[in-house]
């Protein structure tokens, strides 16, 4: 199974947009507790899932679905709210351009990062 992720900071101000086969990995990555994690979200841990959407078919599904959260540029600053309600706005775009029903998990809080490990 491959998965889209959103990440949360710490604080709260910044999110991150992946995919992998494997959450809790790709969690300790980005929180330094294994090498490979993605240069950006150095700065901001811990991080934790915010919205994570399952049922993608292969990886290429997946990396398509991430490409598209990641389209905002001329229309993403002039979005207003947080970094996580700007967040949703592109995913809520991406659900509409897959055209496909997928199964999202809102994972927010300690004790859902807890079911990852």
């Amino acid at each position: 199974h491959y998965y889209c992720y959103i990440l949360q900071s710490a604080d709260g101000r910044r999110s991150y947009a992946g995919s992998t086969c494997d959450l809790g990995r790709r969690l300790r990555q980005h929180n330094g507790d294994l090498v490979g994690g993605a240069k950006c979200t150095r700065t901001g841990r811990p991080w934790c899932f915010w919205h994570v959407v399952a049922g993608f078919p292969d990886q290429r599904s997946a990396l398509r679905f991430e490409w598209r959260l990641k389209q905002h540029r001329g229309w993403y600053r002039s979005l207003r709210g947080t970094p996580l309600e700007r967040r949703g706005v592109l995913l809520r775009a991406a659900h509409a351009w897959a055209r496909v029903a997928l199964p999202t998990l809102w994972l927010c809080g300690k004790d859902a990062q807890e079911e990852l490990k």
